[in-house]
């Protein structure tokens, strides 16, 4: 185990919190409450709030103090603290269900204003955990007698904690506490950082003129700021910044609310400093007074700092001027490496704005900004925005280099609008922008540039995408070439509105530069969780505080990223409430089809296909049932809500339910095969609903569709319809998933049995259906079959492909996942499909083309992996996110016997998009 802290051992460092308060008392300015020039106070009176028996009292400086309350009752007069039964007390404490070090050191006296008498008792401890077993100085009273005797000085003994107990009922205006220093050992106790309230006092400690210069400061888990405002960031005071190195080991700081009259960011100053392998989440940056320099990790940087692997997975960031999502201004040399933010940067105020999604302003040194991916929009107003960098100082001294970074988000300003930079410039030979690219949208009022909004540098080997909008004042258009090297101020261009040179700064966009196509790069393919193959269906969707759900048959589970062994930790239906599962009873429950919907007011819904809980095992009761649960606290407790049930004694059910949103009404579609439903106008007498089996032995199915009002926080669940209904010549459809196009239309993608004659061996396709509105729907068409070339080994020989998945690429071309069984060789399995070998191969196709309403898109069929002879792999699904296509699969062998065995659980199969 890692001991915690230093051991300090000179004369000069165990006296640093009174030299140091000294030293700067004309920093402070009021920020704490002082009674002398090294001494601070905390002051309980009749505006203290005291909640379940304790008050967390925060001072000036950010800093929690907890003390427990026993035997009180409010006085809410608007003049006294309150009363104190006989033997009530007052402590600040050691309290068990803490786990971190909440404590006062080096007290000197408590003074308090009160109407009867307490004792006073006190001791020492090297932590909270750790205080002397009991109090060692007991007894001593305060009163009313007198003025002299309200007050009790500890003298030399400058304790830790203390406990005060009422001896009579005592009415109490005030108790004033006074004391040296918050931590015994301020540099040594905040090396290690646990928790939301060592993360303030961390803080507090910088504030007071800790620079920890040459030491290192590490995160040791993920800490959750909720409820925390701060009104400085660490290292406020510009002459004593932080100057050590903070590792954050990459754990994850969540919701960090920051109110900062200037330079408000996680650190305010930074000189020197090392900030590395860090996560922020949810992160909020707003600025109250008129100074600028707002940002999510430092606010002005100094001297040589060092950024490397930080992560804003998401977050609002608001400033007035020097603004970035990473660091707002470099006022000399900094090195930013491998950082990635997602948070929305924007401006307020007049003039705000000079915003960079990465750094928002350079002014001097080597300014180094290498690999960097920014997926935020940034928007702003002043001298110059950009997706990477803001804008740098007109100095020959600086030298620019940003290599290998990437943009996707939307830029937004006045002048001076670049997808990488807005507006470089400095270093007359030497300053560049090197093998950048620009996917996102570029939109301004002049000077608007794929790759920088004027180029003042040498721009070299970067390429902007074809499908990115850049626009000048509304009017999107591309440059009639990639360089322009006279003043078009009013035409953007794909790498640059325009190239200068002056006697500070040297312009040039080399031949190498390009527009980029967009193409799926090589799949990487890694397990996402280790489950197992029962944990097919896999969806995932991004959730609004920036983490990752992952929703598959029998669970769910909530990720800071989707990357290796990110979904380990599943939430099963046997440890999940809100399921449909029963314990301890004698009911089977099925569940499955998992599909996971962010509502826009956050909250988490996932549908699902289940068979009634009142029916017990052996009636013969199917999947009868499409059902939701709710949550509005990220998972931790559910609702469920029913939108379809049927209660018929036949095996037949509704399946894969799948949801889209259309203002606040949401629109569920699944496929339905039962001929008698409790869904209104959908009963037995239904043509659609026929006992007729193809030769296949497959009955009719319709796809239906179920609305819910999901506006003012309800879940109003509206009535059943037939979205797609089913025809002699179009059997079965079922599996609808859908997406909406670029051209504002929707597209459902179903398999089918079609109108294939008897004897053939294709049995199951896919199909695209259109629609506008959402209700009414295009005949399907077939745009994926298999072959009949592929090797088989089983006794139900027809091919399939089916189960699709669809999603919109960026450039408005489609992607589908399917499964098929066409190439399979290997053994039966008896759990998919019974005897047959059903569906074996999780495949992927993309269009050629950009899909519009009702068209028929021709089908490339991509190898994304590949599968061993009695190895197999069902029910997955692929998804569009941050610019990446992932087909979620998973992987399972058949034994002789047609059991399935496990081989590893989900697979993500991961490809950028260019």
């Amino acid at each position: 185990m890692r001991k915690r802290g230093i051991i300090i051992t000179t004369a000069a460092s165990i006296v640093t919190c009174l030299s140091l308060t000294l030293a700067l008392a004309n920093h402070f300015k009021g920020t704490f409450e002082t009674q002398a020039s090294d001494t601070y106070t905390i002051l309980l009176n009749k505006d203290t709030t005291v909640s379940d028996g304790r008050i967390n009292y925060v001072t000036d400086g950010g800093a929690n103090i907890y003390f427990d309350v026993t035997g009180f009752t409010p006085a809410n007069d608007g003049t006294n603290f309150g009363t104190f039964a006989i033997n009530g007390t007052l402590l600040n404490p050691y309290l068990p269900d803490l786990d971190d070090e909440n404590y006062i050191s080096g007290m000197t006296k408590i003074t308090l204003e009160l109407t009867g008498a307490f004792t006073v008792d006190y001791t020492w401890g090297e932590s909270l955990k750790d205080p002397s077993p009991y109090y060692q100085r007991r007894g001593y009273v305060i009163n009313s007698s007198s003025a002299a005797n309200k007050t009790y000085s500890f003298l030399d003994e400058k304790p830790n904690f203390f406990k005060l107990t009422a001896t009579e009922e005592t009415l109490v205006e005030s108790i004033l506490i006074t004391y040296r220093c918050e931590r015994s050992s301020e540099a040594g106790d905040n090396l290690i950082i646990n928790s939301a309230s060592k993360m303030e006092r961390f803080k507090t400690v910088v504030n007071r003129g800790n620079t920890f210069a040459g030491q290192v400061v590490e995160l040791t888990k993920d800490i959750d700021m909720s409820g925390q405002t701060w009104t400085t960031g660490i290292g406020y005071i510009q002459s004593v910044p932080f100057n050590g190195t903070f590792k954050g080991n990459n754990h994850t700081i969540s919701n960090l609310t920051i109110n900062a009259t200037s330079s408000g960011a996680l650190f305010s100053h930074c000189k020197g400093a090392t900030i590395k392998d860090l996560v922020l989440s949810n992160i909020a940056v707003t600025m109250s007074g008129s100074a600028g320099r707002a940002a999510g990790v430092i606010a002005r940087a100094d001297q040589n700092c060092l950024v490397d692997n930080v992560t804003i997975t998401s977050g609002q960031i608001t400033g007035k001027k020097e603004n970035g999502c990473i660091v707002a201004v470099a006022a000399a040399s900094i090195t930013i490496s491998n950082c990635v933010n997602y948070a929305t940067l924007n401006s307020e105020g007049n003039g705000g704005g000079t915003n960079g999604g990465i750094l928002g302003y350079a002014l001097a040194g080597n300014e180094n900004i290498l690999n960097c991916n920014n997926y935020g929009n940034i928007y702003g107003s002043g001298l110059g925005v950009g997706g990477i960098l803001g804008v740098t100082k007109e100095l020959s001294s600086l030298k620019l280099n940003i290599d290998g970074c990437e943009n996707y988000g939307t830029i937004q300003g006045t002048e001076n609008i670049g997808g990488i930079a807005g507006l470089p410039r400095g270093g007359t030979t030497d300053s560049s922008i090197n093998n950048s690219n620009n996917y996102g949208d570029v939109k301004g009022t002049a000077y608007v540039g794929g790759i920088t909004g004027r180029a003042r540098v040498i721009v070299n080997n970067c390429g902007c995408s074809v499908i990115s909008t850049l626009t000048v004042n509304g009017v999107s258009s591309a440059a009639r070439t990639l360089n322009k090297s006279s003043d078009v101020s009013d035409t953007p261009g794909y790498i640059t509105s325009t190239v200068e040179s002056s006697s500070v700064n040297h312009g040039e966009v080399k031949d190498n530069c390009h527009l980029l196509e967009e193409t799926i790069s090589s799949f990487t393919t890694y397990e996402a969780n280790n489950q197992g193959p029962e944990f097919t269906n896999g969806r995932l969707i991004k959730l609004l505080d920036g983490r990752y759900l992952l929703a598959a048959v029998s669970g769910y589970s909530i990720a800071n990223n989707y990357g290796e062994h990110a979904f380990d930790d599943f939430k099963t239906r046997t440890t999940s409430y809100g399921w449909d599962y029963i314990p301890n009873t004698e009911t089977q429950v099925l569940s499955s089809n998992f599909c996971p919907i962010q509502l826009p007011d956050g909250r988490i819904v996932i549908f699902y296909r289940t068979n009634p809980t009142e029916t017990t095992s052996g009636s013969g009761i199917y999947y009868g049932s499409i059902r939701a649960i709710v949550s509005s606290d990220y998972g931790n407790t559910w609702t469920r809500k029913t939108l379809f049930e049927n209660y018929a004694s036949e095996k037949k059910g509704a399946y894969e339910p799948f949801p889209v949103i259309d203002g606040t009404t949401m629109h569920v579609y699944f496929a339905c095969d039962i001929q008698t439903t409790q869904a209104g106008g959908l009963g037995p007498d239904n043509s659609a609903f026929t006992t007729y089996e193809d030769y296949v032995g497959v009955q009719y199915q319709n796809i239906l569709r179920t609305t819910v009002d999901f506006s003012d926080n309800g879940f109003a669940i509206g009535s059943t319809s037939i979205a797609i209904e089913a025809n002699a010549s179009f059997r079965r459809p079922g599996m609808p998933t859908i997406t909406k196009l670029l051209d504002g239309s929707y597209v459902m993608a179903i398999e089918h049995n079609g109108d294939l004659e008897l004897g053939s061996k294709v049995w199951m396709v896919v199909a695209l259906s259109y629609s506008t509105d959402l209700i009414h729907w295009t005949t399907p068409t077939t745009i994926i079959q298999p072959n009949h070339t592929g090797k088989k080994n089983g006794s139900y020989n027809y091919y399939r492909c089916g189960a699709p998945v669809i999603q919109l690429l960026p450039s408005g071309r489609i992607a589908v996942s399917y499964m098929t069984n066409e190439y399979y060789s290997g053994y039966e399995c008896e759990v998919v499909g019974g005897t047959d070998d059903w569906f074996r191969t999780q495949e992927l196709a993309v269009s050629e083309e950009v899909v519009t309403y009702n068209s028929t898109p021709t089908m490339t069929r991509l190898n994304v992996r590949t599968y061993e002879e009695n190895q197999a792999s069902c029910y997955g699904a692929c998804v569009v996110i941050e610019n990446k296509l992932i087909m979620i699969s998973n992987n399972y062998s058949i034994t002789e016997n047609g059991k399935r065995t496990k081989l590893s659980g989900q697979l993500f199969s991961v490809a950028n998009l260019y």
